[in-house]
């Protein structure tokens, strides 16, 4: 028998909790404030990812889940069977994500397959075909392999993401438009299973301090930008701050990065 849910925020289909504070203690209504959120979307719903300039809107519009309105839209809920392994993965990674081990989009992603496909992977899963597949020469494979090993990575596999990490930072360096491309993609891939951690960031800051910006390299500089100014302050600062120092980087790029910290800094009150 389905649960009747009470008529409150919380359990209404307008209501966007706070930074994705899963107990959804505060959020925000998008049916009051659709106008102002709308331009974010892209990043909220598509990346999982919610940005500084969000964080500062969420404050100034939110309010408590037990409110209630007129407006109020149930929301449907699903029944899953007990048996059938879910509930199981659902928990293992909805403590990743309060531990801040991964993101919203990782805990789709990884359910949307487990659901479909392998219900019974844990992180102990070998991943040896996933290995040969990255040493492939078809691009195509590589990728497979990237997206498997990051489904066992989320579910925190050290071996699938020490695979990740290493495949990563030995691609081979950018000549070309489709290397770019190909690069950015797996990248992509990566984020969802390495959220805010260090090892991939200290990977990519290593990488664009050898990689040249010209019109060439820009969409991998744009996507190596926008994860450092996703990334936790306090974990990306050290590095922001050597990049500021170095005479790699021009100084548009330097005030790039001067920014960040100063706009990070100030929201953090440092």
């Amino acid at each position: 028998m389905k649960e009747e849910l009470d008529e409150i925020c919380c359990n209404c289909n307008h209501f966007m909790s706070y930074e994705f504070d899963h107990t959804c203690k505060n959020g925000v209504c998008l049916e009051k404030y659709d106008d102002i959120f709308e331009k974010y979307f892209d990043d909220i719903f598509g990346n999982g990812i919610v940005i500084k300039e969000v964080r500062t809107l969420f404050n100034k519009y939110k309010n408590s889940s037990d409110n209630s309105c007129d407006k109020f839209l149930k929301m449907e809920r699903i029944e899953i069977d007990d048996n059938n392994g879910f509930n199981d993965n659902f928990s293992f990674l909805q403590k990743a994500i309060d531990e801040g081990k991964t993101d919203k989009k990782s805990l789709e992603l990884a359910l949307a397959i487990d659901c479909y496909k392998s219900p019974k992977i844990n992180k102990n899963a070998s991943c040896d075909k996933n290995a040969e597949l990255l040493k492939c020469d078809f691009k195509g494979d590589q990728l497979q392999g990237v997206r498997n090993l990051t489904h066992y990575a989320t579910f925190d596999n050290v071996e699938a993401k020490t695979l990740l990490l290493n495949y990563f930072k030995n691609l081979q360096s950018l000549q070309s438009k489709e290397d770019i491309e190909f690069k950015c993609e797996v990248f992509n891939e990566l984020k969802r299973a390495f959220h805010n951690d260090e090892r991939l960031l200290k990977i990519v800051v290593d990488d664009l301090m050898l990689t040249k910006s010209n019109h060439q390299t820009r969409k991998w500089y744009n996507e190596a930008f926008y994860f450092l100014n996703v990334t936790d302050f306090k974990i990306s600062e050290p590095y922001l701050r050597e990049m500021k120092k170095s005479k790699h980087f021009s100084y548009r790029m330097k005030n790039k990065i001067k920014e960040i910290i100063e706009r990070e800094m100030e929201f953090w009150n440092y």
